[in-house]
């Protein structure tokens, strides 16, 4: 497995989560609570979380 950072639309995440969404990835679990990323999976059912990027 090769994880490597991805910068998703600066501070606010969301706008890379609808571009994932938009390129086949489907949301599992959003972040909520004591969770702070979103669970998603690609088309082939791989699945990967979206962190906000660190300042």
């Amino acid at each position: 497995m090769t994880t490597r950072p991805w910068r998703t639309g600066g501070a606010d995440r969301r706008p890379g989560r609808g571009r994932l969404l938009a390129l086949g990835a489907t949301l599992i679990r959003e972040r909520g609570g004591d969770v702070d990323w979103d669970q998603l999976a690609d088309p082939e059912g791989n699945e990967f979380c979206v962190f906000a990027p660190s300042v």
